[in-house]
């Protein structure tokens, strides 16, 4: 038998194959040829008939239009209704000749121009003829109107039949013609098209049979032999004497045989090769473990071969994408491997006990895994980030993490390596040198409001007292008239406010002169209680709740009642639908909280809490961190300063305590003031029952003031309540005055804030060295900087703020004289 590789034609496979199908595709291109020209002398014979059935429908509608024109006619003429006889005629006229003007547009391409005249010219006529019937008929001359329907109409019409009825026959004949014809060419095309498409059929089976069996034999012989094929026979050859594609395949082979058996003998060199690769190889990945294991680096090996697809999604997709299909993400990573510093790291036994991310990734940590497998999925080489975790035991640990992709499987995605650096310890340093420092940069803050605030005090309360002080006195005034009284009235509310925000202003910053004795937490609580009630409103239910046996605490119960005050009002402004304010009081033996200076509050002895709780509206995080910032305040412009909290806070922290807080959004806030405990026994709070006037006085004041307005206002005052006044500007005139009415003068009232070299407290000590028995009232918008310069004021006497009531100036001049004359002098 012959072989399949050897030549039979001198064409190859590809030019007898582009032969037989290139016949095949002319074939079909004529066909397709024929059955377009087919498809188009189908579409015009439709167009002729189309055109032709128009035609005759426009003829028959002139036909018609005339038909109703002469009923028209025949219809006014029997009825003789000359009312209507206009109307009606021009309506059928218009019909007529639109019908007219359309059949004309249509036939103008049908080669009948005689006709279309003749028939256009005899309309023309009958339009004149039926206008001459209308206006005979419209001026009721109804004979004329018969005359010319019975003649010149008559004649009209039947021209005008006779026209209608050849152009209807002329143009049916021309339709047919055209059907006729196109049939013809319709039935030539056909035949044609038949006979291709069976050519097609023929030949098409036919060239693919015979291009078959010039490829499949040759094809199937060389397969034959690569499936024979074995070691030793590698090196026989096959005979071809083709030169077709046929031919260059069998080349291929042998080409191919050569080679192998070349391979063959160089292989038993390479996998020798490969068996020493494979010792180092092992070699190596024992060294590897070696330092895996034994690094002093938390080192995590991680599978993302599930995940791969979701990951590429999400490098697409942006970050937010991560964060929104976290749990699918997460469920996807596997652990491959974790060293004994990873173990170690987290307290776990194995790398089973750590499958789990949520045991000790925060949620914090799983956003920073999340963000760094889109960093990984968008192409970055590696990604670093702090994060927390939380080992197994419930120990927080702070770790520094570096997520990186093997270099080999950088476009893959399906593992992560990451280490973890224990960086706790550093953490915790910087946690304290951050605490410090905040606490560095908040002392200086306060230092710098404290100066501007005692820089203002002193005058803004001296120009305070003149204004409380002179609407006071005009208060007194019994002719003054409603209106002025009111007036005057709101003025006075006016500067109690002002006054009241100065007194803030000096208690957050630590500014305020103090009065500290030893009182019992629950009588400050209970005295104040009843105000409060007011304070907080109807719709807002007060609970009290006192431990007993409670030990006194050092503080002004004036500034105590102040910082309660302060909370309620903040507890009623956070509780506007209404709620519960609970104010109670403890004992908390241990404290751990840290004063101002980073020393542990509190002792042995515990420290006394004060806890003010509302169910309003409470603080969010944010808020929380700024509460006792001065000048904060979240509510409506108008309706805070800001300095509430400020000046709570200065108030406790001069007492030598400090507030905790505790607030949830939409639960409510506690506020827990812990001051400690002082010896002796409490003091009365309940003191004397006020008067309810003035009284009288008499006897000699030495009135020092460097303020014109203060010194004049203050000095009538006094004269107005009989006391005889020496009025002084300065130390030196104080001085004088001292000397020459020495022994007429019962008290001295001087501001401690003077000008030149002695200031208020330096004087007062002065003229106690003459006079020893000397009353000494003090009187100040802000003290510190004198007491910061001549030390504590002279035992015995008081002290007086800035701005203060004319009642409260009176009582405490009144008293101050009696106790005077009543202390035994010097001579005695």
């Amino acid at each position: 038998m012959r072989s399949p590789l050897v030549s039979r034609t001198g064409l190859s496979i590809r030019a007898r194959t582009i032969i037989g199908y290139s016949l095949i595709s002319l074939l079909a291109l004529s066909a397709s040829v024929l059955s377009l020209v087919h498809i188009g002398s189908t579409e015009r014979t439709i167009d002729a008939i189309v055109s032709g059935s128009e035609r005759i429908r426009l003829l028959t509608e002139i036909s018609l239009k005339w038909e109703q024109m002469m009923t028209t006619l025949d219809g006014i003429l029997l009825t003789r209704q000359s009312s209507v006889a206009g109307s009606n005629i021009r309506e059928a006229v218009d019909g007529f000749s639109e019908a007219m003007d359309r059949f004309q547009r249509s036939a103008a391409d049908i080669g009948m121009e005689d006709e279309l005249a003749e028939l256009s010219g005899c309309a023309d006529e009958a339009v004149v003829a039926v206008d001459s019937i209308g206006s005979a008929a419209r001026h009721g001359l109804w004979a004329r109107a018969q005359i010319i329907h019975h003649t010149d109409l008559a004649s009209i019409q039947r021209r005008m039949d006779g026209h209608l009825e050849r152009l209807h026959d002329e143009i049916t004949l021309q339709v047919t013609g055209d059907i006729e014809s196109a049939a013809g060419g319709r039935e030539t095309l056909r035949n044609l098209l038949i006979a291709a498409v069976v050519l097609v059929i023929i030949l098409g089976p036919l060239t693919a049979i015979l291009t078959a069996s010039s490829v499949i034999r040759p094809v199937e012989y060389l397969a034959s032999s690569v499936r024979s094929l074995k070691p030793q026979g590698l090196q026989e050859k096959l005979e071809v004497s083709r030169n077709d594609e046929i031919g260059e395949l069998a080349n291929a082979y042998n080409s191919m045989t050569e080679r192998l058996h070349q391979a063959l003998r160089g292989l038993e060199d390479q996998v020798e090769a490969y068996r020493e690769v494979q010792d180092a190889l092992k070699k190596s990945e024992a060294r590897y473990r070696n330092l895996f294991q034994h690094s002093p680096i938390s080192l995590w090996e991680l599978d993302l071969s599930e995940i791969r697809d979701l990951l590429e999604t999400g490098g697409r997709d942006g970050r937010e994408w991560f964060h929104e299909n976290s749990e699918r993400l997460l469920d996807g990573i596997d652990i491959i491997d974790v060293n004994r510093a990873g173990l170690e790291l987290l307290e776990a036994g194995s790398i089973e006990d750590l499958r789990d991310f949520s045991e000790y990734v925060p949620a914090g940590s799983l956003r920073i895994l999340l963000d760094a497998l889109h960093c990984i999925a968008s192409g970055c080489p590696s990604f670093f980030s702090e994060a927390e975790l939380t080992t197994l035991k419930g120990e927080t640990r702070h770790v520094a993490a570096h997520f990186a992709c093997p270099p080999e499987d950088r476009g893959g995605k399906s593992r992560l390596f990451v280490s973890l650096q224990d960086i706790t310890p550093r953490k915790i340093v910087e946690s304290a040198l951050r605490r410090s420092e905040e606490q560095y940069l908040h002392a200086q803050k306060m230092e710098a409001v404290g100066r501007l605030t005692g820089g203002i005090a002193h005058d803004f309360n001296n120009i305070l007292t003149v204004i409380i002080s002179n609407c006071e006195i005009t208060l007194m005034d019994t002719e003054l008239t409603p209106g002025l009284r009111s007036r005057f009235q709101q003025v006075l509310e006016a500067a109690g406010r002002a006054a009241a925000v100065t007194e803030q202003l000096l208690a957050f910053s630590h500014q305020q002169v103090t009065n500290p004795v030893p009182v019992d937490p629950n009588a400050l609580v209970r005295g104040v209680s009843g105000m409060l009630e007011h304070v907080i409103g109807e719709d807002i239910r007060l609970e009290i709740s006192l431990q007993e046996n409670l030990p006194p605490i050092e503080i002004d119960p004036v500034h105590m009642e102040q910082v309660l005050l302060n909370l309620a009002v903040n507890a009623r402004d956070a509780m506007p639908r209404g709620g519960t304010l609970s104010i109670s009081t403890s004992m908390v033996p241990h404290v751990a909280q840290e004063s101002e200076g980073g020393l542990p509050a509190g002792g042995s002895q515990g420290m006394v809490v004060v806890s003010v709780r509302d169910t309003g509206l409470g603080m969010t995080p944010e808020v929380l961190d700024k509460a006792f910032d001065p000048f904060f305040t979240t509510k409506e412009k108008g309706k805070g300063t800001g300095l509430g909290l400020a000046s709570v806070q200065g108030i406790v922290t001069e007492s030598g305590g400090f507030i905790e807080v505790d607030s949830t959004p939409e639960e409510g806030t506690e506020f827990r003031i812990h001051i400690p405990p002082a010896a002796g026994q409490p003091v009365d709070l309940s003191g004397p029952a006020e008067t309810g006037g003035m009284e009288t006085g008499r006897g000699t004041v030495l009135l020092v003031e460097d303020e014109m307005g203060v010194r004049d206002v203050v000095s009538n005052v006094l004269s107005l309540s009989g006391y005889r006044v020496l009025e002084a500007s300065d130390s030196s005139a104080a001085m004088e005055l001292f000397r020459a009415d020495r022994d007429d003068i019962d008290l001295l009232v001087t501001d401690v804030v003077l000008p030149g070299s002695l200031d208020g407290i330096q004087v007062a000590r002065r003229l106690l060295e003459t006079k020893p028995d000397l009353s000494v009232l003090f009187m100040s918008g802000y003290i510190q900087e004198a007491l910061a310069r001549s030390g504590s004021m002279p035992p015995g006497s008081r002290f007086i703020s800035k701005p203060f009531s004319t009642r409260d100036f009176l009582n405490t001049v009144g008293e101050m004289i009696c106790s005077g004359r009543d202390r035994p002098g010097e001579d005695d």
